[in-house]
């Protein structure tokens, strides 16, 4: 394990890791390890306290001073956090090397909902966990296509798989709710995920890590009465106790390791992946990196497709909840009195993979959007319009066959990447006063990312039209 961990100096330098639960505990130690490790690396420390975070990040500089270290900092039960995040390391990288996500907390208190809907236990154990990955999936790829390791490694229960409410995954009904079905839950989904990320996307290795028992702070949230008693039994227990240090040796070996390789990766040395059929890229292991995970169980699921089920159903709480924030932030153009609204106020600019832009601005092309919108008969007309004429300029830019271009494919289907959709996130919020996720950018239909947003630009439009013929009927 030490002698593997200490060749990634031979990877050469620029590595990059983020390290999601970073600020404290077991997440601070693997990316001490880490920088300890590496050649100038870049490193991103994500917690929930800026004091803490910052210490880190300057402890990390000081262990490694070739290295470049960031940290930032919010509330990792929110997704909309979780995307605010990832569009700042976005702007700064377009490749990751290691995501390793442990970020979570300990407590004895029943379902606590998120502002998003969420309970808040399984929304950081699970649900901004595999935000974060899709977020930054591209910057996963690119690694990988240059030659060089991207792992993903969530710390949290690998072994502890339990049974599914598979009508009720996130656990939303109170008779379904204990604790120790959140647990099963967040564990089982975890390894579930990784099977299938591992089989979608076998340039990537995902691995799920049950960390053994090491002592942190983490029973804080336990209350002053249960928190001593765990210190307490963690003094008891010391022969079993991981020692924190190797701990993080051990999940830096876990998400660097040649033996932990991508599916598309085949040599010697690669372990047995989590479906036991060879290095599948998916790996659940145990604390002493030895595989783990309640294989009948597993087996069964994976047999019933269990690992569709859950994953469709983590797409559809993402899409839920971005659509919640898609128009969270007002539109002033949709706040004015209509005589007081500029009229023909649309404005959108895209710049696509390819470096080409395109504009709708008072231009010919604009004025065809125009048009296009003024003589519709309905919003679904209007936002029809709008989606034929922006599917007609993406192909153009593409240099593509408008028919060729699919409204219902997400865009990173047509090359649209992480940092692309970052620029497009941006330009739309500039523009439109509408917020867009990356993860609505590049994993959902461009129809469905492009009009859900300019939709009430469309009825604003038709709403200007709709008074103009009211004004003309009462002049007539």
């Amino acid at each position: 394990m030490r002698v593997s961990n200490a060749r990634l100096k031979d990877a050469g330098q620029g590595l990059v890791g983020v390290f999601v639960g970073g600020s404290n505990g077991i997440g601070e130690t693997t990316a001490r390890e880490f920088a300890r490790q590496t050649l100038s690396p870049r490193i991103y420390i994500i917690g929930r306290n800026e004091e803490r975070a910052a210490g880190v990040a300057a402890e990390l500089r000081s262990l490694n001073p070739s290295s470049f270290v960031h940290h930032i900092v919010g509330d990792l039960t929110l997704l909309k956090n979780v995307d605010e995040i990832c569009a700042k390391i976005l702007t700064k990288e377009n490749k990751v090397n290691v995501l390793c996500l442990s970020a979570g907390f300990l407590s004895t208190q029943g379902r606590d909902e998120t502002s998003e809907g969420l309970d808040k236990k399984l929304a950081i154990h699970y649900y901004s966990r595999w935000r974060f990955v899709m977020n930054l999936l591209h910057p996963l790829q690119v690694a990988a296509g240059n030659g060089e390791f991207a792992k993903v490694l969530s710390i949290l229960s690998a072994g502890k798989e339990g049974g599914l409410i598979l009508n009720d995954l996130g656990l939303r009904e109170e008779n379904n709710y204990t604790l120790r079905r959140v647990r099963a839950h967040a564990a089982t989904m975890n390894s579930l995920t990784v099977e299938h990320l591992a089989a979608k996307y076998p340039n990537i290795a995902f691995l799920h890590a049950f960390p053994g028992w090491v002592h942190t702070n983490v029973f804080q949230g336990l209350g002053f009465f249960l928190g001593t008693l765990m210190n307490l039994a963690f003094i008891v227990l010391r022969p079993w106790v991981t020692p924190i240090r190797e701990s993080g040796e051990r999940n830096l070996f876990a998400a660097t390791s040649e033996v932990y390789t991508a599916g598309n990766v085949k040599n010697s040395s690669s372990a047995l992946g989590s479906d036991d059929c060879g290095a599948s890229g998916g790996y659940l292991l145990d604390w002493d990196s030895k595989p783990t995970g309640n294989r009948a169980l597993l087996k069964q699921y994976r047999k019933e497709g269990v690992d569709e089920v859950v994953w469709k159903h983590t797409i559809e709480t993402f899409e839920r909840i971005s659509l919640s924030h898609t128009l969270l932030l007002p539109n002033p153009l949709l706040t004015q009195d209509v005589n007081q609204r500029p009229p023909h106020h649309w404005h959108i600019r895209l710049r696509l993979y390819n470096t080409q832009e395109f504009t709708t601005q008072q231009s010919d092309s604009s004025e065809e959007l125009q048009t296009a919108i003024t003589s519709a008969k309905s919003l679904h007309e209007a936002t029809d319009a709008v989606c034929k004429t922006l599917v007609r300029k993406l192909a153009k830019a593409m240099m593509m066959e408008s028919e060729n271009v699919d409204p219902d494919r997400p865009a990173d289907a047509y090359s649209v990447d992480s940092l692309v959709a970052v620029e497009i996130r941006t330009r739309v919020y500039k523009e439109v006063k509408s917020d867009v996720s990356v993860f609505n950018i590049l994993q959902r239909a461009v129809e469905v990312v492009i009009i859900k947003n300019c939709a009430e630009l469309a009825a604003f439009v038709t709403g200007i039209k709709e008074r103009e013929r009211a004004l003309d009927h009462a002049v007539g």
